[in-house]
């Protein structure tokens, strides 16, 4: 099962690469979530921010273009505790 997650996930930032419409700090982002997909639990924002070298609202900003492309949805689909990071970022529940 962590292989396939991980496989989907490497996928995913692959595709992520290759669409213009992704930015380089969404992609950065998107490759720090993809260390923790087999991770029991997700990473804090702060740990993501960190892991990215990135500053809050860089990181704000990311997870947002992320969820807006849909990154954010699919990659939760295949690692379901990093839905949670979405709500985090959001505000929201997940």
């Amino acid at each position: 099962m962590f292989a396939a997650s991980l496989y989907a996930a490497e996928r995913l930032l692959a595709e992520a690469i290759h669409d213009e419409h992704v930015s380089v700090d969404a992609v950065v982002v998107l490759d720090a979530l993809t260390e923790h997909v087999t991770a029991e639990k997700a990473p804090s924002l702060d740990a993501v921010a960190r892991d990215a070298q990135l500053t809050p609202e860089q990181l704000d900003t990311a997870l947002h273009d992320l969820a807006e492309l849909g990154y954010l949805q699919e990659l939760a689909e295949h690692a379901p505790h990093l839905s949670g990071l979405r709500a985090a970022a959001f505000g929201t529940a997940a």
